[in-house]
């Protein structure tokens, strides 16, 4: 799906998962519903730089799928 294996984590809480994993949560939970448009506030903030490119990879792997913008 282009995102980490979320299902290893399915039943913890996700407060207390690290910060690049409660992005890919919400980015996942965004893109569930398969929207075209897709606007995003700050989505790597407070990423390092190989979850910044991570990031990039899944969302050009969805905006190949049917998503046609994102802000």
């Amino acid at each position: 799906s282009g995102f980490p294996d979320l299902m290893d984590i399915e039943d913890v809480l996700v407060g207390i998962l690290p910060y690049a994993v409660q992005k890919s949560i919400a980015l996942a939970m965004a893109l569930v519903t398969n929207p075209k448009l897709l606007i995003l506030d700050e989505p790597a903030g407070g990423l390092s730089v190989s979850e910044i490119a991570e990031l990039e990879l899944i969302l050009q792997k969805f905006k190949g799928r049917g998503l046609s913008t994102i802000i």
